[in-house]
């Protein structure tokens, strides 16, 4: 009998119903699996339980992007990874829209357990490890300031809602100089996504020719101002073609480092959470390749 071990936010989204994680254990039975569950009580608490684990053929994630961004930071650094696989619980969870899953966690489980495993590239700023994306400026707030009461009552529109209040505020223009591929850039920007994936903040398709094991990130640097340019570029945004809308600078490369030539007024936000690193310079860069049992959905589509 294999052995897995799912860790489990109850937390998450709009919470588990009682009869859901019986259900997946009866499930994970079927295909050979003997199971065991963990419930992580309080943040990070996922990474000390990834960190104590022994060998195991499985550890699953059960929440949303967050928990799952533990799981992988701490796994990464063992002496000896872990296969990884999620279940969706969570409120935007673009990691598994990305991937093709579904609102049916037993469907989800039974496409994973007969999907692939695919090595998935996962990068780090200034060591601290995230699964997709890592923003900065505006905008990059909203994930980690909109109330968790709201998002557990309405989901998704939480954000929606944020976001609103945040394209009336006026844009701050950060001052910075960066390196990629051995080249110095200068620049005053309104915000910075970095990420490896084609789905960002509940928006698929952000780029069109994503491959999440080339050794590579994308890097999209934005110069708007106002709110009425920022409306402008939703065309573009909706096409896929947001790389290529005016007031965009796109890069793609293994590494970059970002100097912020003036104090910061809001954190990174990193997979959905903030990142509490008050350094002005940030080095981030594709260190890590992770194991991950994945439905065989849109693994053509997202990688070589």
């Amino acid at each position: 009998m294999k052995k897995c071990v799912i860790i489990c936010n109850p937390k998450s989204g709009k919470g588990l119903k009682i009869n859901q994680l019986d259900q997946v254990t009866d499930l994970l039975l079927e295909y050979g699996y003997d199971s065991q569950i963990f419930y992580t009580q309080y943040k990070n608490h996922a990474k000390e339980i990834v960190d104590s684990l022994p060998k195991v053929d499985l550890l699953i994630s059960i929440g949303g992007d967050g928990t799952f961004s533990e799981v992988v930071s701490a796994n990464v650094k063992r002496k000896e990874p872990l296969l990884l696989s999620l279940l969706p619980q969570g409120t935007t969870n673009d990691i598994a829209a990305m991937y093709g899953y579904k609102n049916n966690m037993l469907t989800n489980l039974k496409n994973v357990l007969e999907g692939k495993v695919k090595k998935v590239d996962i990068c780090s700023i200034n060591d601290h490890v995230f699964s997709y994306s890592a923003c900065i400026g505006k905008f990059a707030n909203i994930p980690y300031e909109t109330p968790a009461k709201l998002k557990k009552k309405v989901g998704y529109l939480a954000y929606v809602l944020y976001g609103i209040k945040n394209i009336i505020k006026k844009a701050r223009l950060y001052d910075i100089d960066f390196i990629i591929d051995g080249k110095t850039y200068s620049g005053k920007y309104t915000f910075a996504i970095i990420s490896n994936a084609d789905r960002i903040a509940g928006i698929n398709n952000v780029y069109k020719d994503i491959k999440l094991d080339d050794d590579r990130f994308e890097i999209l640097l934005c110069t708007l101002k106002n709110k009425y340019q920022v409306l402008r570029s939703i065309r573009y945004l909706i096409k896929g073609k947001i790389s290529q809308a005016p007031g965009f600078e796109f890069y793609r490369t293994n590494k970059i480092t970002i100097k912020f030539n003036n104090p910061l007024d809001k954190n990174w936000c990193i997979d959905g959470d903030e990142l509490k690193d008050y350094r002005d310079t940030f080095v981030i860069e594709n260190k890590y390749r992770v194991n991950i049992l994945l439905p065989d959905i849109h693994l053509n589509r997202l990688f070589k």
